[in-house]
Formats: C-alpha cells, structure tokens, sequence
C-alpha cells in the first residue's frame, strides 16, 4: 500500500506557462511536475484591462457580454499545458498566486500529446490545434475569472505577445509577482497614481522627477494648512513636520539626524559648500567632463572671483570601467602639484547626469581621503535610485535630489555634512536668522542644523512631502522591489533600442547602468558642425519630441556621437521606450538629410 501524498491535474493557459515562472510560484524547483500540451473547451481566454495576464471565461459569456458576436471554434477554445503531480502545497500557493480574481474549479481538458519534463515542454498556446473528439479528456484545475466582466477586453490574450513585450519583467527573479499595498502592478497600471496625462509618455524621469497624487495631495493639504494660520504655521507648525522628515531620510541613508538638512536642490548644496570654504591662491577645485553643467559653472563662479582658486577637470571618455574611473581618477589627483596649506577639493559625480552612468563614488571618496582631498559628492540622482550608506561611505559633504528618484514635490534636496566638518559651514544662502559670527559662537556650540531652518519665509511644503513620498514606497513595494523593476527594465529597453535603431549600448556588461541607460542613436555627428549648430540641434530633438510626439527626451553628444539616456521607472513598460525609438528615428532621418543637404555626403 502506497503512503504518497495524493495529487492533482492542473491546467495552466497564462503567464504559468512559463516553467521559471511556474517555478517561483510554487517554491520549488518543479521537478516533480509533468507536464503536456491540451486545450480546454467552450471556455475563451482575454485580455484584462491594465493586466499582463489573461482571463478565461466560458464562451457563451464571452459572446453575450463581451464580444456580442458569435465566436469561432478556435475562440471557442484555450491552448495551454496539462500539469500533472500537484501536490497540495503546490495547489495552496497557486490559489495565493491567483487571488480572488479567480475561482478553482475542476473541468474537463484534452492533453494533445505524451506528458514530459515541464522544462522540456515546448509552448504553442497560440495555435488553432483542436481535437478531433473529446473521449480523451481528463479532469483538472482550472482558474476561472469571477470578477466583474467590466475589467475585461473583447480581444483575444496572446501569449506570443506576452513574451515578446512582457514577460521580460516576469522572469526577472527580483520582482514580485504578487500585488503591492496599493494592488497595483509596476507598469502602466502603475500610472494612475501619477499625475502625468494619459498620453505623456514619460521616458525622461531623471531630469526632474514625476510626484505621485498621493504625494501631491498631501502637499495641497499641508498648503491649506498653511494658508489657514500662516503664523501659526511658521512659528509652531512646521519645525516638528521638517524634523520628522530629517529623522527619516537620515535613516533612509544611514546617517545622524544632525548631520542631514534640507535645501532646494542639488546645486544649492554645492553652492553652499564652495561659498562657504575660505578659498586660498593655488588651492585646487577638481571636477570631470562629466560634471553637472551648473556645478562646473558653480566652481567656474569661485575661480573667477578672488583669491581666484585653481580649476583642474580631468576627462572621463565613456565607457569606462570602474576600475578605469577609478584609477583615472586617483592619476589626476596625484598629478595636482602640491603645498603646504593647500587645499584641493574634488567633486564626484554618484551618478553622471549624461550620460546616465553611475560612478564608483564610494571609492573615489576614499582615494580622496588617501590623497588628502576633500570630497564633495554631487548625488543628485541618487536617493531612491541606487542604495545609500553614508557611515560607510563617509563623503564630507553631500547632496541629493529627493524630487527626482525619491517622488518628493520640486524642489527639495538632503544636504549632509558629517559633524566633523559643520564648523566650515558657517552660513546658509541666504543668511539664515541662526547666524553667529565666529567670535560670537560658543565653545561646543554648534548651529549647522539651525542654519538650514530659518532661511527666510519660503515654501517648506516640498520638504515635508518627503515623509508622503517614503510612505507611498513603502506601499507600492518598497526599495528593492521599485528598483529591482527600474533596473531590469533599464537593462532591457537599452538593448531593445540599440536593436530597433541597429546601433549599441553603452556599457554592454551593464556595469555602469542603475536605472538610466544610454544608447547610440543612428545619428552621426557631422564634422563640419558647429558648437551651436549642435546646441540648437539638442534643443530640436528635446523640443520636437515634446511638441510633436509628448514625449520628453534626453539627448547628448558624447566623443563623435549622439547618445540618447533614457530613464526606466515603475510606469514606463518597454513600448514606452519602443515608441521613443520610433519618433526619435524619423527626427535623426529628418536630420541626417538636412546635414547631407548642407554639407554634402
């Protein structure tokens, strides 16, 4: 008499047709599953509105309240996998995985071939196989669609379409399948909660951020609350609210709460460094190529007044590797001539505004601390887009956006300053009612953190937004999830355009991509251009692609081509970047013609 565990059939026709996916549902590495191709009758599966996955619902529903037509024998029917050796732990995770969208029953199916191995098992559920009888069929488990016929589509589900366009995000085994908080997929399900237009497609998060409604209505609320009793707002109501959001961005990075502030942006927090060091004759300011525009034109400010310190930039040619950065950067350091009460301070980029690359900053810090440096990282895009540990990476100063990746109102930026180095910063900008000059400060006395809050009467709702935008992240998943999403996508729509333009990626190995990426566009860049013929052209791609498609871009010269960045977040899907490809392909013909026009061949 045996003593093993009873089983069961199961019938899969969706995303579980996929053996990794089947995998990572039930836990286990399936092995003890067969598998063979059937189809099930009189049922007809569809598409689910804002759904990578289908529905199947008996047919004489889907021609009443769907298709209000009459359906073939092919619709009429639904190609899939028979699954055999079901074990009840197996069974208890697939009704977790399908929820209560839909109910398991038992119903009849026809296996069209010999059962085998479910990884050897190769899938052609889009076919128009059907079978000459039914006197084969066999009884299995089968999730039927009970919710409202209102979320549905009268369009057939394809899987060929599912794996071409969506199943990359599937098979990615550090997204989570199920539903978040908000039961809300990653994807353009995820839009709804954005206040983008439907039609916007957003490939060009980066630049300046996309604000969730939730953080939008949070940030409407505290205006009323502002405007219903300014002085009391000013006086009493805001500190606290401003605290609270310091306490949790210094968790967020792994900091001391003193040693975190809020400013605008990241270029304030530059600015407040370089106004505020007590600059010398031969002292060194070090930036790269790939510096921020506005940063390189903060240290050009403080070379160009007195006591005029030096500028050295070294060259950073993408793609490099870490190792190159790295090394070119402690050469270039090593190369500065240096004396006695000098001082040389580097800004390091976390990660380059364009092209999109991340840098290894961690180690540039601590080559800076090996070379008697201080460092002054621009992190701009870093908070919510890669992870953050100050203590460890232990920067002297630094600063990032958290209206760009972090989904906080415009603009508010964290400004860090560990305590050892608060004595350099001696006033905010403007000049803040804390201030005290030298003589007057006490011994142990310390106002860093005053400094930063009494700036004058200005809008401090953006800050306080903070704590809504770390709340909704928490919701929709949380850190690893968002960016374990935006990585994916980011590494999969750069090769999905290099393919569709014929061109490359930047970094074929993927080392310097987060969740910006960078492509090659089919656009040379003709020798007898000049500088601000090719300005004006940037403007036309960012400009036309705005106007004429809705669609913002990021375009940028980089050697002796055009490179496009494109930024991936949880609403864009890879036909976002599909649609970009597309128009940005008519302009770079547009031009290209234009160029031969006036230049010739």
């Amino acid at each position: 008499m045996s003593n093993a565990s009873p089983t069961s059939s199961a019938f899969f026709y969706g995303t579980l047709l996929r053996p990794d996916i089947v995998k990572h549902v039930l836990n286990n590495d399936a092995t003890h599953l067969k598998a063979a191709p059937a189809i099930l009758l009189n049922h007809t599966r569809v598409r689910i509105v804002d759904r990578d996955y289908p529905a199947v619902v008996p047919s004489d529903k889907a021609e009443a309240l769907l298709f209000k037509a009459a359906l073939t024998p092919e619709q009429r029917s639904v190609q899939g996998i028979l699954v055999t050796g079901i074990t009840a732990e197996d069974l208890k995770f697939l009704d977790e995985f399908e929820a209560d969208e839909y109910e398991r029953v038992v119903l009849p199916v026809i296996p069209l071939a010999a059962e085998g191995s479910l990884d050897e098992l190769v899938v052609s559920p889009d076919s128009s196989q059907l079978p000459q009888g039914t006197e084969n069929s066999v009884s299995a488990n089968v999730y039927v669609w009970v919710q409202s016929y209102a979320g549905l589509e009268a369009r057939a589900w394809s899987y060929e379409e599912f794996v071409r366009e969506k199943m990359w995000r599937w098979v990615n085994p550090e997204v989570h399948y199920y539903t978040n908080a908000l039961s809300v997929e990653f994807g353009h399900p995820m839009k709804k909660h954005f206040g983008m237009d439907d039609t916007y497609v957003n490939v060009n998060h980066g630049s300046f951020g996309t604000v969730p409604l939730r953080v939008i209505e949070y940030s409407e609320k505290l205006g009323r609350e502002c405007d219903a009793r300014p002085d009391y707002w000013f006086r009493l109501g805001a500190e606290p609210r401003i605290t609270d959001v310091r306490k949790k961005l210094a968790h967020f990075l792994n900091a001391d709460v003193d040693e975190c502030v809020l400013v605008t942006n990241a270029t304030a927090g530059v600015n407040h460094v370089m106004r505020n060091f007590e600059w010398n004759a031969g002292d060194v300011l070090v930036s790269a190529s790939s510096t921020y525009g506005a940063v390189s034109l903060t240290l050009k400010y403080t070379h160009d007044v007195r006591p005029h310190p030096d500028l050295s930039t070294m060259t950073f040619t993408f793609p490099m590797t870490h190792d190159e950065i790295v090394d070119t950067f402690r050469s270039h350091l090593r190369g500065i001539p240096r004396k006695e009460g000098q001082k040389v301070l580097a800004v390091i980029d976390a990660i380059v505004s364009v092209p999109g690359v991340v840098l290894p900053w961690e180690r540039m810090v601590k080559v800076c601390k090996e070379e008697n440096v201080w460092s002054l990282v621009d992190a701009a895009h870093a908070i919510g887009h890669i992870p953050i540990d100050l203590a460890s990476a232990d920067p002297d100063f630094w600063v990032s956006n958290c209206h760009k990746w972090l989904y906080a109102r415009r603009g508010c930026a964290v400004f860090y300053v560990p305590k050892r180095n608060q004595h350099i910063m001696k006033t905010a900008f403007p000049t803040s009612w804390a201030y005290k000059s030298p003589d007057e400060v006490k011994p142990g006395e310390n106002l860093f953190v005053e400094q930063f809050g009494a700036c004058g009467t200005m809008d401090l709702v953006p800050y306080m937004t903070v704590a809504a935008a770390l709340e909704f992240r928490k919701d929709i998943g949380g850190e690893k999830a968002i960016s374990s999403y935006c990585h994916f996508l980011a590494l999969h729509a750069a090769r999905r355009m290099a393919e569709v333009w014929g061109t490359r990626v930047m970094d074929e190995d993927g080392s310097l991509t987060a969740n910006m990426f960078n492509v090659q566009m089919p656009l040379p860049v003709h020798a007898k251009s000049t500088r601000d013929e090719l300005t004006a052209r940037v403007n036309a791609f960012k400009n036309r692609m705005l106007v004429e498609y809705n669609a913002p871009v990021q375009v940028s010269i980089q050697g002796k081509h055009w490179w496009f960045r494109g930024s991936a977040q949880i609403f864009n899907e890879l036909s976002d970047f599909e649609y970009a490809a597309k128009h940005l392909k008519t302009l770079c013909d547009e031009f290209i013609a234009a160029d031969e026009k006036k230049y010739g061949n």
